[in-house]
Parts: C-alpha cells; sequence; structure tokens
C-alpha cells in the first residue's frame, strides 16, 4: 500500500474538504467510498450468505404516480436472495426526507409491489428507446446491461424485456424491503417505525467496526482498503470548527501558502 499512500492522502484531503464545503452533495462523496463493501455491508447487517448479496443498479427509478413516467430515484437497488431492497445513503439526520420514506414504503406496499417497481423501470428504459442517442438514455441503457450481466448473466445486447420477465420470477415471492445506509447512527428512532408492528433497518457506518461479520466477509485486499476508507469516515465524523481546516502532513501536498501570501505583498 506504501505506493498508494500519496493518492489516498490526496482522497483523504479532498473528501474531508470537499465533505463540509457548502454546495457539495455529501452523498455523492460518500457513495465513491463504499460501493465496493455495500454487498458486504448487507450482508452482514442481513445476516445471510455474502454471495446471496447483489447491487443491481444506482440511482434507481421508482414511481411518483406522474402520468409522463417523471419519478423520484432511490440510492441503490439490490438483490438479497429472492427479495429486492431500496437502499438509500444518508449522512445527516437533516437529510431524512418524511415524504421520501412515505414514497418508498408505498413502492413496497402492495400484493404486486415488486412488478409494478420493475415494470416501471421497463417502461422506462423502452421509452428511453425513441431517443437513443441522448446520453441519460446511454446511461440507462448502460444500467441494464449490467443488470443483465448479474441476472441473466449476459449483456452482450440490451433485452429488457426478457430481464423484467427474469427478475419478477425471481424476486416477485416476497415484498421489497427498505434499507438505509447512515454515516452515523441516528438518534431519531421513530423515522424508521411504520404501520406500528414494521421497521425500517438501517446500517451506520459509525458502528461498522463492531459488527465482527462485516470484516470476516472481506477479501484481505479489501481489508487493506476498509482501513483506509474507515479512516477517511472516522475524519468526516469529527464535528465541523470553522477554525479547523483539515490539511495533510505530508510534504508533498503542503500548500506553499506563505510563499503565495509574500507574491501579494
Amino acid at each position: 500500500m506504501n505506493e498508494y499512500k500519496g493518492f489516498y492522502e490526496v482522497v483523504k484531503k479532498w473528501t474531508v474538504n470537499d465533505y463540509r464545503t457548502q454546495g457539495i452533495k455529501s452523498e455523492v462523496i460518500i457513495d465513491m467510498l463504499i460501493s465496493d463493501f455495500i454487498e458486504e455491508m448487507i450482508a452482514a447487517k442481513l445476516n445471510c450468505e455474502l454471495r446471496q448479496v447483489k447491487l443491481l443498479a444506482k440511482e434507481f427509478p421508482i414511481d411518483i404516480g406522474s402520468t409522463d413516467l417523471r419519478n423520484a430515484k432511490v440510492d441503490y437497488l439490490v438483490a438479497v436472495g429472492n427479495r429486492l431492497y431500496l437502499v438509500e445513503l444518508k449522512t445527516t439526520e437533516d437529510s431524512h426526507s418524511a415524504d421520501q420514506r412515505e414514497r418508498m414504503i408505498e413502492v413496497i406496499s402492495g400484493e404486486h409491489a415488486t412488478e409494478n417497481m420493475l415494470a416501471f423501470f421497463s417502461e422506462i428504459v423502452k421509452s428511453k428507446k425513441r431517443h437513443p442517442s441522448r446520453l441519460d438514455s446511454k446511461k440507462y441503457f448502460r444500467t441494464v446491461r449490467m443488470m443483465q450481466k448479474i441476472v441473466l448473466g449476459y449483456d452482450n445486447a440490451m433485452d429488457i424485456d426478457n430481464l423484467e420477465k427474469r427478475m419478477i420470477k425471481k424476486f416477485s415471492s416476497n415484498p421489497p424491503g427498505i434499507l438505509y445506509i447512515e454515516l452515523k447512527t441516528p438518534n431519531n428512532d421513530d423515522f424508521f417505525e411504520y404501520d406500528a408492528d414494521k421497521k425500517i433497518d438501517f446500517i451506520a457506518l459509525d458502528k461498522l467496526d463492531e459488527n465482527e461479520n462485516f470484516k470476516e466477509l472481506l477479501s484481505d485486499e479489501k481489508k487493506q482498503s476498509w482501513d483506509c476508507i474507515e479512516s477517511i469516515v472516522r475524519e468526516l465524523l469529527q464535528p465541523i470548527d470553522s477554525k479547523r481546516i483539515f490539511f495533510m502532513k505530508s510534504k508533498i501536498f503542503r500548500n506553499n501558502d506563505a510563499e503565495y501570501q509574500n507574491s501579494l505583498e
């Protein structure tokens, strides 16, 4: 890992600084750090075998009741055995939205929730075929082929009809679930409770080191990578202090502030 230390320090420096900068979406920053570990996180949380968990898609569209296919996006669509999960990443308690939660609950509710969710996605993809050269269309087509690779075992040609059919067959016997990934353990448990006897599960990144199953699921290479990610997460959890700026100790990345200031005199 020594040859990558310089690169890691640059990533850590700008990750922490950007996370604490107004206007920058912190979820995007955290997503880049944890995407490669989401399957292990969920397997550890749900106490299932790692091979049963597959990250199928990011920014998965869900129906909001519009007549023109307008939609809301959920951060991840994950398969766990024969069940689909809508997974949402949250970095602060302020980013929790009751409207978003209710929308997801509505999507996973009902006898044909899985079929309806997949049919809506299929309808969006088919609508994109009318404008195949648009960037947004190409992104959807890429997502479909990635899902096909996992579910169907091939990605050489887009086959949304067969993908929808196979996924309905595999997942429709179980209602979809909802899972939150939280940077910090939430204080408000009420947010995760609904319908009196139902509760939404969450994974807290600040408590992952207490879950022995998580690190046992990581390969040796991933363990080394996670140690670096965990160090960044710990820094992100520190309170923001406007008087404290995060600088790297490495001489390579130390800003020559004095030299610059002298040039202004």
